[in-house]
């Protein structure tokens, strides 16, 4: 994204999910009514922060990690199952009028998809297109790694991008059949991370 924007630099994880936590709570948190439900569940969707901060770092961290994220799921479940028993009441205005929010929507949506299809990607970035295409040739089982790691629905998560973007990049008579997998992979990737 350097070429299009000049000295661009992509903020790492953690900013990614300070920045947005704040533009939440400045765009929809209603400063004059502190008590209200729609304040509540702002918070709420930011407590899902520490958990997604615990699972990155890995280790020993990462069960703490998955557990947070159970919990607060587990709590906004409830929040909606309790929600249809609740009395309506005003709708609350956002604190951006709609066609604001629409452009800042936009652009959030262009500069992540930009991230995404300028950044490199990693041997893990491809290990669900590779374990997808070793799946659907039935070349190898699916090992107990594998399945600890991602779970039996990761590499199927992958089918519907495959289906989108072979197409694009059909086989000619100078490219090689691991030069055309490794464009297939590399768009399944960056086509389901889009997404």
């Amino acid at each position: 994204m350097d070429h299009i924007l000049y000295d661009y630099r992509p903020p790492n994880l953690a900013t990614w999910i300070y920045l947005s936590s704040l533009l939440t709570m400045t765009i929809y948190f209603k400063f004059n009514r502190i008590w209200s439900l729609r304040n509540l569940d702002l918070v709420a969707l930011t407590a899902f922060a520490p958990g997604l901060f615990l699972v990155e770092r890995g280790g020993d961290t990462q069960r703490l990690g998955f557990v947070w994220l159970f919990v607060v799921g587990g709590l906004f479940m409830i929040r909606l199952l309790v929600d249809s028993m609740m009395v309506r009441r005003p709708l609350l205005e956002p604190n951006l009028s709609s066609g604001g929010l629409i452009f800042l929507g936009f652009a959030l949506l262009m500069f992540l998809m930009v991230n995404v299809l300028t950044k490199d990607l990693t041997e893990s970035d491809l290990a669900g297109p590779r374990r997808l295409q070793a799946l659907l040739s039935r070349t190898e089982p699916p090992d107990q790694a594998s399945l600890a790691e991602y779970g039996p629905g990761y590499p199927l998560l992958h089918m519907l991008p495959t289906i989108i973007t072979k197409p694009l990049v059909e086989p000619t008579e100078a490219t090689s059949e691991d030069a055309r997998q490794a464009v297939v992979q590399s768009a399944v990737a960056r086509t389901t991370a889009v997404l």
